[in-house]
């Protein structure tokens, strides 16, 4: 009977402990179910937030192209596409759509990487570029390099495509600048005269060298300036005339490159600004109109630096500033727009031989503060401007063979002051300006075609800038008014 009793009992400890651990193995089993739930859960929201934080509306991005493009963004994922539906200028940023994808979970959180992209094709027009290269760590903690994929699809937008060309900055200048000149040396340096900034009008001068794509400071003129003129002698020299201080300048300065010094030289007849001087195939300058601080001009005068001085020559038919004047492949000089009273639509033609002013077609639209161009063919091109109510977009094209004036393609945004360079395959860079807002947009035409088309955007957005052709066929352009200062930054265009 004891051990009955003593067997009982076994078999109810035992059952006891049987069932003891039957529920112990139950609650592990439990507990490993919810803690991998709960892991589950918690990787599921970490994506989901991800994805969720992933910018999904237009955002803004810095692309400066160089000879690589370069992304700035703060989320590195391990996957990332980037779809740009239409460019939007606005200051030296682009603006697109985007959509980023997280396609695995990251242990630690950058929190700002600079990625280089290298683009294979220089024409992006419904393309696709991929870049695969590693990320670089900014600003981390515990994070390995990680290999990262971005796809950049730009697409064409309406009446133009998007070309991908070479922007870069270069050397910045040592004093920002607005409404100064540019002209390049016989031994390819760049001078970069006068100017103003918000501070003053600028007597300071520098020289840029694109071989070393340096800056370097040169004496300063003897008089500050702003919307002088410019021409290089025969000799190398440079003619600097008029422009204003607080007052439009009578006073002619000449530049030695050789020796990097100034020297003052014969007065004009008359002081002005917002006038033209063109080196004539006599070695001769002529100087035509502008604004005398109370009138506007229609005097012209010639300066002989053989003899170093100024005769007054024969009156332009209309009284103008602001205009320009371009050398025909005739050696004639056709003078075209500018302001009088109001805007002008005028155009005469000026003959060295005879010294004659004579009035041929008028443009289609009166304007001031355009440019004008003369294309290998021959034919001028003239672009933009501003007729005293409203911007253009239009250009027209004056053929000195006939006379006759055609109206050409329009440009894609309405602008003034802007700056336009003859490019060495014959093409027509137009860069900035102002349309109600600074422009960073830049457009190329095509004279074969008669087509504007986009060219990628400058760095930075800017008007009463300069641009000139560097002998290896670069556009520089220096300077100019923006980000609401005078800028001292300057860019290199490369096809």
């Amino acid at each position: 009977m004891h051990n009955n009793q003593v067997y009982i009992e076994g078999l109810i400890v035992n059952g006891r402990t049987r069932k003891y651990w039957h529920r112990r193995w139950f609650k592990i089993v439990c507990i490993v179910l919810i803690t991998f739930l709960i892991l589950a859960i918690i990787s599921f929201s970490l994506v989901l937030g991800l994805v969720i934080l992933a910018p999904n509306k237009a955002g803004t991005t810095t692309i400066s192209i160089a000879t690589e493009t370069l992304i700035t963004t703060t989320v590195v994922p391990s996957m990332i596409t980037t779809s740009i539906k239409e460019l939007i200028t606005t200051s030296a940023t682009v603006e697109f759509q985007s959509t980023m994808l997280i396609s695995t979970i990251m242990s630690t959180t950058l929190e700002s990487t600079t990625m280089p992209v290298s683009l294979t094709s220089a024409k992006l027009v419904s393309t696709t570029e991929t870049a695969v290269m590693p990320s670089k760590e900014s600003q981390t903690t515990g994070i390995q390099t990680s290999t990262v994929k971005i796809t950049t699809t730009l697409k064409q937008s309406g009446k133009f495509q998007y070309f991908l060309l070479g922007w870069s900055y270069t050397a910045r200048m040592n004093q920002g600048r607005q409404e100064h000149t540019t002209s390049v040396l016989s031994d390819g340096r760049v001078l970069v005269i006068g100017g103003s900034n918000r501070a003053a009008i600028l007597r300071s001068v520098e020289l840029y060298d694109p071989s070393t794509e340096t800056w370097m400071v040169t004496a300063n003129m003897n008089s500050a300036r702003q919307n002088h003129a410019v021409s290089i002698l025969n000799d190398g020299k440079v003619l600097v005339t008029g422009g204003q201080d607080s007052n439009p300048l009578n006073s002619v300065e000449l530049y030695d490159p050789t020796t990097g010094t100034w020297t003052i030289v014969a007065n004009m007849a008359y002081a002005r600004s917002l006038h033209t001087s063109t080196l004539l195939a006599n070695g001769k300058v002529l100087v035509t109109g502008g604004w005398d601080g109370n009138d506007v001009l229609n005097s012209t005068e010639l300066y002989d630096p053989l003899t170093n001085t100024w005769t007054i020559r024969s009156t332009m038919n209309d009284a103008r500033h602001s205009h320009t004047i371009s050398t025909l492949s005739n050696g004639k000089m056709l003078v075209v727009g500018g302001k009088g009273i109001n805007a002008l639509n005028t155009a005469e033609v000026y003959d060295p031989s005879s010294e004659i002013w004579t009035n041929t077609n008028r443009m289609n639209y009166a304007r001031y503060f355009h440019t004008a161009s003369l294309l290998t063919d021959g034919k001028i091109l003239v672009v933009a401007g501003w007729n005293g109510f409203q911007l253009f977009d239009g250009a027209e094209l004056y053929d000195p063979t006939t006379g006759i004036w055609s109206n050409t393609g329009s440009l894609n945004i309405r602008r003034q002051y802007s700056a336009t360079s003859l490019l060495t395959n014959g093409k027509v860079l137009v860069t900035g300006g102002y349309t109600g807002y600074m422009l960073d947009s830049a457009e190329l035409y095509d004279p074969s075609t008669e087509i504007w088309t986009y060219v990628d955007h400058m760095n930075e957005a800017r008007f009463f800038h300069a641009a000139c052709v560097l002998n290896d066929g670069r556009v520089l352009i220096t300077g100019g008014y923006g980000n609401i200062q005078s800028l001292n930054t300057a860019e290199l265009f490369k096809l």
